[in-house]
């Protein structure tokens, strides 16, 4: 039975570079006792620099930095969707206002042709007495109030429907606020003075966040189509390193000073070749990252064609 205690003891410094270059400065010591010595510790000592260079796959600052590119990408793509949603709740509430409005003023105008409902109603009662009109005038205006009085109560469920909707849009807890009247005061102005339609094209495509959010994403799915044909390329790196090794049986410290004693660093160089002889799983991320580059980019064309309505809309 042959009995041994091993303890290790590592620490390393690794990072990577734009160009591809992975280096490593690492120091290992080891502490070995076993029965063939009595358990007396036998200390090793290993201090290394390994330095790997691509030459095709993993080569060059764009790929390298394809995973920060695309992050910061996606981060812009989600302020743009951030701005998108506050946009988009800023034109529901002008538009709910303007509607708000409209429905305020309806209700006025209703009430004022139920007045004139009754009113006629009553001059033709008269008219009727004095032997001037016939009662099927009065049937007439009697009907008219209570088509008067049908759509006051439609314009009520309008103006309802309006005061419900742009609660919910102006306010966190809108059911807080349900007993609280809500009234628009003051008019919406119209501009006469727009510019031409292009120059309002080119704003919408300046400001748009939908749109901008778009080329984001063209851009994202570009990086990740150019890194998937990188990805394709046989790995050919070269491989270095450099250290020096040292024994003693007192401790660690003295292992390490005994560096001293060598003639000369160890070193290694060499070239590692990988290719994999079918390589699926990269053809397969090239043609994924192919057709969503397509896809973002019809994604683009349909918002541009939605901006192109939506401001002939808005013009007419």
């Amino acid at each position: 039975i042959y009995l041994e205690q091993n303890a290790v003891y590592q620490a390393s410094f690794q990072g990577l570079l734009p160009t591809g270059t992975q280096y490593s400065l690492s120091v290992v010591n080891n502490e070995i006792n076993n029965d063939t010595n009595d358990f007396n510790s036998e200390f090793t000592s290993e201090t290394r620099l390994q330095v790997t260079q691509p030459l095709l796959r993993g080569f060059g600052p764009e790929y390298n930095l394809a995973v920060v590119r695309l992050q910061e990408s996606r981060l812009d793509q989600e302020r743009y969707r951030l701005h998108g949603l506050v946009t988009q709740v800023l034109e529901q509430t002008l538009g709910t206002c303007a509607e708000l409005i409209f429905a305020q003023e309806n209700l006025k105008v209703k009430a004022d042709a139920i007045a004139l409902a009754k009113k006629l109603y009553e001059d033709n009662k008269r008219r009727v007495e004095q032997g001037r009109m016939s009662e099927i005038d009065v049937m007439q205006a009697e009907t008219r109030i209570s088509e008067a009085e049908e759509e006051a109560l439609q314009a009520e469920i309008f103006h309802l429907s309006r005061v419900t909707q742009l609660r919910a849009l102006i306010y966190e807890d809108a059911n807080a606020w349900h007993d609280v009247p809500l009234t628009i005061r003051g008019q919406l102005e119209l501009r006469e003075d727009l510019p031409e339609r292009s120059s309002l094209l080119e704003a919408a495509k300046e400001n748009n966040p939908q749109y901008l959010a778009a080329i984001e994403q063209i851009e994202e799915r570009d990086i990740s189509y150019q890194r998937s044909r990188k990805d394709m390329l046989p790995a050919v790196n070269v491989i270095g390193s450099i250290g020096y090794q040292g024994l003693d049986f007192d401790d660690s410290y003295h292992s390490m000073r005994d560096y001293e004693n060598r003639n000369g660093p160890n070193w290694s160089l060499g070239v590692a070749v990988e290719y994999p002889l079918w390589n699926q799983a990269a053809k397969a991320s090239r043609t994924a990252a192919l057709l969503g580059k397509r896809q973002a980019r019809y994604n683009l064309s349909q918002i541009q064609n939605n901006l192109v309505g939506g401001l002939d809309q808005s013009l007419g």
